[in-house]
């Protein structure tokens, strides 16, 4: 709230009604004294040692009035200032605290702002891993495929010399020569860690690694259950059973030839 200046009043603006009537009361006083003294001298002397008091008595109180009416206009004015110099320490302290709030904040929305950057560079070294073990897993099932093809040409490989040894009427030569792929065949296969198997006659029944194909009759020193002849070998890698060996199991008695 801002305060009206403070106008100074001229003797114009006050109430010249009693200055008036001074004068008037002078000038005949001053015009008695010239005909009681009959001297222009002292009655001049006498109207000026009035106007002098009249002004002293009439001016000289407006004026201080008017002084004193601006000294407490200064004093409000004091006031006022007083009162908004406090409020501007108010605002300062204020401004003060929330720069402060502001600084605190700025050091927090760093610190903030650095472990979203630190958690953004982990979640992308993540996603690179993530690539990375994707990308393993394709080669290392590509590899596998071409394990399993390389694996299904050794078995045909296998089961094709298996089939010509297994016919009749073939010369020695042949035979001895057929033997012998067939011998270099699983050394090269158990080379790779894919093992044949293939129960030799009087090994018990291993439901696992055996497939059951029928019964036959026993051969000597072969006991009822067990394995009495192997019509295709089986394959293994490590404890893996990629194919079970089909078999004969020597008949009871009283059973025929067949199937189980």
């Amino acid at each position: 709230m801002h305060s009206q200046p403070v106008i100074p009043q001229t003797l114009s603006q006050a109430n010249c009604m009693p200055f008036y009537l001074a004068c008037v009361t002078l000038v005949v006083c001053s015009a008695a004294v010239l005909m009681v003294t009959r001297s222009s001298a002292i009655g001049v002397v006498g109207f000026l040692g009035g106007v002098a008091l009249a002004m002293f008595f009439l001016v000289v109180p407006s004026w201080l009035e008017h002084r004193a009416a601006g000294l407490d206009q200064l004093h409000l004015a004091l006031v006022e200032l007083e009162t908004r110099t406090y409020d501007l320490d108010s605002v300062r302290r204020e401004h003060r605290r929330a720069l402060t709030r502001s600084e605190d904040l700025q050091e927090k929305a760093e610190e903030l702002a650095g472990a979203l950057r630190e958690q953004a560079s982990r979640l992308a070294e993540l996603f690179r891993l993530q690539e990375e073990l994707i990308q393993a897993r394709q080669e290392r099932q590509r590899a596998h495929n071409l394990l399993e093809a390389r694996d299904r040409v050794f078995v045909e490989h296998h089961d094709s010399l298996e089939r010509l040894l297994s016919q009749e009427g073939l010369s020695p030569e042949y035979l001895e020569a057929t033997t012998r792929a067939l011998q270099q065949l699983r050394r090269a296969l158990a080379s790779t860690g894919l093992d044949p198997i293939r129960p030799e006659p009087g090994d018990p029944l291993d439901e696992r690694m055996h497939q059951v194909l029928g019964t036959r009759e026993p051969g000597p020193g072969v006991p009822e259950h067990h394995v009495t002849h192997c019509e295709r070998s089986g394959f293994r890698r490590g404890d893996t059973i990629l194919r079970r060996a089909e078999v004969f199991l020597a008949a009871t008695s009283g059973q025929t030839e067949g199937q189980v």
